[in-house]
């Protein structure tokens, strides 16, 4: 349902293209936050990796037409071939996973487990939207504002408020949240 949903906003509602990609974000933020259980979670990441690849694959090889519904979505960084989609999904999968294996030595980190949702799905689709409605100073050499980056830490911060990890004081948050946003502004490629 909150899929749907997400698809349905993301191709009704009038945006930017970046900022309608950033949609889907928010909907990692819904999917993938709220779960209790890690097996099946990191399951599903494995199972959503499998079905995006093979409709790639049909996609690129010209068996399955989606171009009418992906137009819609796909940027600069995108070829024939469109990965970014994928790109987000492991980046909130691979922390997961991470966490998983650690798990089985009686580590469970709460923020390495939502790590990839509070970066990409809170935090980088603040970082686009906010920077790119509100922002005009730039880092150097990047497109990346800096009110971009401060949405970025403050989303980052907020999300990991909320879901409370124990093994971090707020100023460990803060800092951690900081490099990221320097990092995220400051890295060129996808």
């Amino acid at each position: 349902l909150a899929l749907v949903g997400g698809v349905y906003a993301s191709t009704n509602v009038k945006l930017p293209r970046i900022e309608r990609r950033k949609l889907f974000h928010a909907l990692v933020i819904i999917l993938f936050a709220p779960s209790h259980d890690d097996a099946l979670l990191g399951v599903a990441f494995g199972g959503a990796a499998f079905l995006m690849l093979a409709v790639e694959e049909l996609r690129a090889r010209r068996l399955l037409s989606l171009d009418d519904f992906y137009g819609r979505f796909l940027d600069q960084r995108d070829s024939s071939i469109a990965l970014t989609h994928l790109y987000l999904l492991l980046g909130c999968a691979l922390p997961q996973w991470m966490n998983l294996i650690l798990k089985h030595d009686g580590a469970d980190c709460l923020v390495l487990k939502l790590g990839g949702v509070a970066v990409l799905g809170c935090g980088d689709a603040l970082a686009c939207v906010i920077g790119r409605r509100f922002g005009d100073k730039r880092w150097p050499g990047s497109q990346k504002t800096y009110v971009g980056s401060a949405a970025f830490v403050g989303g980052v911060f907020s999300f990991f408020l909320f879901y409370k990890p124990i093994f971090l004081s707020r100023g460990q948050l803060v800092l951690d949240s900081v490099i990221i946003a320097i990092l995220e502004a400051t890295v060129t490629s996808v």
